[in-house]
């Protein structure tokens, strides 16, 4: 190999190299002018608030973060749980009687729909918490998964989107008393 090769190839390899780096750096460089702007997407977290005693019911929190400048609305949330399973809520009777009566069905929460969450103020962003709680129909410990979807959409004119994710929950033994 003539030695212009070799220079030829490490040229190509070090122009590779730069154009790799400066694309990286606009794509950070775009993701900081969004969230200046407030054009960042809402975040959505599902977690067990007290994950090491299990005693049933186990409390399944949802939490919705806007950090975009316009206003987040809450279309539907739908609650999956696992098979023998319900859901409750301490603001919502009827979340409880229509979850017990058919465990392991898909509930739609009523109180969620056309939900809005505003948008951030001063780089604080808006939230808003739900709580649900996961109980058993029958007795016995058992892992079960949650799944929970939230589809909602950004400003008067955003177009709809949706968040899904799924949760293992380990519920223990029912005491009873």
């Amino acid at each position: 190999m003539q030695p212009s090769e070799w220079i030829a190839i490490i040229s190509a390899a070090v122009a590779g190299t730069a154009g790799f780096w400066a694309w990286r750096s606009a794509h950070h460089a775009k993701k900081q002018v969004d969230a200046a702007v407030g054009n960042l997407k809402p975040e959505f977290t599902i977690y067990v608030t007290d994950p090491d005693d299990g005693d049933p019911p186990v409390r399944v929190r949802l939490d919705v973060r806007n950090f975009n400048r316009r206003r987040l609305f809450v279309d539907d949330i739908t609650l999956t749980p696992g098979p023998d399973h319900h859901f409750s809520n301490e603001d919502n009777l009827k979340l409880l009687i229509r979850s017990a009566r058919q465990p392991g069905v898909s509930v739609h929460i009523e109180d969620a729909k056309g939900l809005t969450i505003p948008g951030y103020n001063l780089s604080t962003p808006s939230e808003e918490q739900f709580d649900y709680y996961v109980s058993r129909a029958g007795g016995g410990a058992v892992d079960t998964t949650v799944r929970v979807t939230v589809d909602y959409h950004l400003g008067n004119d955003g177009k709809p989107q949706t968040w899904t994710a799924e949760l293992k929950v380990k519920i223990a033994e029912q005491a009873y008393f």
